[in-house]
């Protein structure tokens, strides 16, 4: 490849990620607005709870997470879960999570971005046997595709856990494209309150 060649497609690179990263820039605000207008989030993320319990998922450990108020709220899943399996919650460290196994007793304290997270021992997710990760998010598409914040926590976590990946949302977070980059990994399931969505 010759030296124009190759700063022509380092000039293209760049071009397309700066597009890219402004294109989900917008999505985010859009959903953001979206999600600030949609009402009883509490009665959308039970009948969501109900629909996760329905799909019978046998596992032995299950990562769960603690939402914000924009999120679906997966407190019921966690005391489903606490008498079938291992449940782990994650805990902001830095640029990564750290997980940290939760039983009925555990204590909580206010953590990063004002999330509760668990008070115990951290553990190192490339260490941990993870079957199914319950995973927030801001936005997905009919392919399965996942828009998070923006942080990459998830990201991360999933480049060294090798685990089912189901997403749970609100049907208003559906968006009918997300552009996906080289790194980002596919959902395997999305649960709304409407429907399940499978990556076929």
């Amino acid at each position: 490849m010759t030296k124009e060649k190759l700063l022509s497609k380092v000039a293209w690179l760049i071009t397309t990620s700066h597009k890219c990263n402004m294109e989900k820039i917008q999505s985010r605000k859009f959903v953001k607005e979206k999600l600030a207008l949609l009402e009883n989030k509490d009665k959308l993320s039970s009948i969501i709870c109900s629909k996760v319990k329905a799909l019978k998922l046998d596992c032995k450990s299950i990562l769960l997470y603690k939402a914000l108020s924009s999120e679906v709220n997966v407190d019921e899943l966690i005391q489903y879960y606490l008498d079938k399996c291992e449940v782990y919650l994650p805990k902001v460290k830095g640029d990564n999570i750290v997980l940290i196994q939760v039983n009925k007793d555990t204590s909580y304290e206010s953590g990063a971005f004002g999330i509760k997270e668990p008070i115990g021992e951290e553990l190192d997710p490339s260490g941990v046997k993870i079957d199914v990760c319950i995973t927030p998010l801001l936005a997905f598409d009919s392919s399965l595709n996942r828009l998070g914040k923006g942080k990459g926590y998830y990201d991360r976590f999933f480049s060294v856990c090798d685990c089912k990946k189901i997403a749970v949302a609100f049907e208003a977070q559906k968006l009918d494209a997300i552009d996906a980059e080289a790194h980002d990994k596919k959902l395997d399931l999305v649960v709304t309150e409407e429907k399940v969505y499978a990556n076929n």
